[in-house]
């Protein structure tokens, strides 16, 4: 049943004209989110029918198979309902310790990445207070396709997430630093620097009350030293510290990254640096 659906909702995607569908070659997210699974020439196409079969296929989000799951997470790809995004907070629910399918969402989420995220965060705050190391890695991956998007109300409002999970020397946070290494990393492989990108303004963050620090990014920098140099942190947010300020002006990078290659310090560590 579920694979008839899936077949009519592309069918139905593709009924605007003559359209290829195109097989992914492998489930490098950063690859393939902006890549549609059908690519169509433009027609007559019933909304409501495909809106209908979004919703059909949606509900397979709580299937116990999780090849349906898996499936489901490609086919979201060409979801165009603002429901999409609950569809695929439903699927990570579901799956969460299933890293083909959380790579699947990876490689559907497209433009969606932010207001996803925003949702994981809200919903589920264990992803922000004490993720797993598994869960670490995949916000890493989200906050990367937003970086490599690089659409500025969402920078900004990325940035303040990271800043709000936890700055500063007493509130290194895990989930933070994953955030910052995938957006900075994202970034990079577009030819931008995230600490060069502007001071979001309370419009952008949609304060009516306050304003958000002038130097959010050299905090977030300072928020990266903190991590690097602690022993309180695992080893993986560490790394990922060390990453971020790879990319982060000298004065914050260089006085650190020097004293991380001390033989007293671990491998990892060493190796990273």
């Amino acid at each position: 049943h579920a694979v008839r659906l899936a077949e009519e909702f592309f069918i139905s995607s593709s009924s605007r004209g003559r359209s290829t569908v195109s097989e992914p070659q492998d489930l490098r997210s950063d690859r393939l989110a902006s890549e549609p699974l059908v690519r169509s020439v433009p027609g007559e196409i019933s909304a409501s029918r495909l809106k209908k079969l979004e919703t059909a296929l949606t509900g397979l989000a709580e299937d116990p198979d999780p090849r349906v799951r898996f499936h489901l997470a490609l086919a979201a790809r060409e979801f165009r309902s603002k429901e999409s995004v609950m569809a695929f907070l439903r699927l990570v629910e579901r799956g969460k310790d299933d890293a083909w399918q959380l790579r699947a969402v990876l490689c559907s989420l497209g433009n969606r990445a932010w207001p996803f995220l925003h949702a994981l965060v809200w919903n589920h705050r264990q992803w922000a207070a004490a993720p797993t190391g598994e869960q670490a890695q995949f916000l890493e991956e989200v906050a990367k396709l937003i970086g490599i998007r690089n659409e500025r109300a969402e920078t900004a409002q990325l940035r303040w997430l990271i800043f709000n999970l936890g700055t500063g020397p007493a509130r290194v946070s895990a989930a933070a630093m994953a955030l910052l290494t995938g957006f900075s990393d994202g970034l990079a492989q577009e030819n931008q620097i995230w600490w060069k990108l502007p001071n979001p303004t309370a419009e952008e963050l949609r304060l009516s009350d306050s304003q958000p620090p002038s130097d959010l990014s050299e905090l977030l920098a300072e928020a990266a030293v903190a991590a690097a140099q602690s022993k309180d942190v695992s080893m993986q947010t560490r790394v990922r510290a060390i990453r971020v300020l790879g990319n982060s002006p000298a004065v914050f990078g260089a006085r650190v990254l020097h004293a991380m290659l001390a033989e007293d310090n671990p491998t990892e560590v060493q190796a990273a640096t």
